[in-house]
């Protein structure tokens, strides 16, 4: 699939077409993947725009990091003391 989608970079397409015949028997195969998610997956865009989605918030990671000033600030990262 790399070469795939290598030779999409250098054609440039304006508008490309999928046969959703093919996609079909693609998440066929996939047993149950559906060929959206795997093209996101493997290439971190939207087969059909070939563009990287935005994260969602919910997607954030709020986890450990340091930073100060502003109103809520905080400093450090994350201690849970070896539990």
């Amino acid at each position: 699939m790399p070469g795939l989608r290598q030779a999409l970079k250098v054609l440039k397409p304006v508008q490309l077409q999928w046969d959703s015949t093919a996609i079909t028997e693609t998440e066929c195969e996939l047993e149950g993947v559906s060929f959206e998610s795997w093209w996101r997956e493997l290439f971190s865009e939207d087969y059909r725009t070939f563009t990287s989605p935005q994260p969602s918030p919910s997607s954030r990671d709020w986890g450990g990091g340091t930073g100060t000033g502003g109103t809520g600030g905080f400093t450090g990262g994350l201690s849970f003391g070896g539990y």
